[in-house]
């Protein structure tokens, strides 16, 4: 009896502790879906209604931020001036400057932007929403105990949509949208300048048209896939290696599409997030399972069996994977994206 006694105990005991544990892994994994959740930062006001690009100082933890005003036009001229603000660590936002326009088009048009060796802010000037005839720049704005001088100097010019910039290993990288080169539906690409090249300079940096340029390093074809926007590179970062990334969201748009169109019979197109090799993936997953891997995390995932469209599409698969893509909450595919990173998601997450 004693030992019956025992066991119930021990049982009851090894019970309690393990749910307890349970209840500590869920409240964890709560705790860490909180600490991923957007949350509102700063409210920016009607003068910076239109943000771009931003980026952080190493030594401060100071965010810069530009804000071009690109919506808010009457007459062809903008309501509010382009400007350049930071935010400190306590969520309190300033103006720091109004952006000069160029004198021929009389706009400016700040996006990316990034810290250079020698402590300056550098700035994508994007005139092509102005004048498409190779007028975006670079700029150089002079910084002094994080603030501007005011003093703006440009140290690129001729480029034609200046979109992020990125300082790496003494050299200066740049996306460019719109080549815009002859018989081609879509080109962007991606300049690379030496450093002594921007930093030694006397003048402005003057570079050729029609992607014939030496520091024009990549040209990238933007594919026709269901839609009329021509945009080639775009946001850009690197990685701890020093592999730079840039963003074409058309590549991936292609491939899904191709992915969920050749799904053998029925199934499903799956973006997902492999925590082995920690990179992301396009499948293809025959019935439920088949043709897939363990271990993806799933991101997107277009069902293609006909129960899914067939009432509205009948046998066209391909109509109904472009409108299925037309209605992707990104920001909710972000958020799953940032839980499969941090290897922080369960069953619990709330969709």
């Amino acid at each position: 009896m004693k030992r019956t006694m025992h066991f119930v105990m021990v049982f009851v005991a090894l019970t309690a502790m393990t749910t307890m544990m349970v209840m500590a892994q869920q409240g964890q994994g709560q705790r860490n879906q909180d600490a991923y959740k957007p949350k509102l930062y700063v409210n920016l006001p009607d003068w910076c209604h239109n943000p771009d690009g931003m980026t952080v100082c190493d030594e401060t933890g100071m965010i810069y931020l530009n804000g071009p005003n690109f919506n808010m036009m009457k007459d062809g001229k903008k309501e509010f001036a382009a400007t350049l603000s930071c935010i400190d660590k306590d969520g309190k936002f300033e103006k720091l400057l109004e952006y000069p326009p160029l004198a021929e088009t009389g706009q400016c048009g700040p996006m990316g932007l990034d810290f250079g060796p020698d402590g300056n802010l550098y700035v994508c000037d994007n005139q092509y929403f102005h004048d498409k005839d190779h007028k975006s720049r670079i700029l150089c704005v002079e910084m002094k105990n994080g603030k501007p001088t005011g003093k703006i100097t440009p140290v690129v010019e001729g480029v034609k949509l200046a979109n992020a910039i990125l300082w790496y290993n003494n050299e200066m990288w740049v996306t460019d949208s719109y080549l815009d080169l002859p018989g081609a539906f879509g080109i962007g690409g991606v300049w690379r300048f030496k450093g002594d090249e921007i930093l030694k300079q006397t003048k402005p940096l003057k570079v050729l048209p029609n992607g014939e340029d030496k520091h024009l390093v990549v040209k990238e074809k933007v594919k026709k896939i269901g839609r009329e926007d021509t945009t080639g590179a775009d946001g850009m970062t690197v990685d701890k290696n020093g592999v730079i990334y840039f963003g074409n969201f058309g590549e991936f748009k292609d491939q899904f599409i191709k992915a969920a169109l050749n799904v053998p019979g029925s199934g499903w197109a799956i973006l997902g997030y492999n925590p082995y090799f920690r990179r992301l993936e396009v499948l293809q997953a025959e019935k439920h399972e088949d043709l897939t891997q363990w271990g993806i995390i799933p991101i997107l995932v277009c069902d293609v069996w006909e129960h899914a469209y067939y009432l509205k599409y009948q046998n066209n698969r391909e109509e109904f994977i472009n409108a299925w893509c037309q209605l992707i909450n990104w920001a909710e595919a972000e958020r799953r994206l940032i839980y499969a990173i941090q290897t922080k998601i369960g069953l619990d997450m709330p969709f």
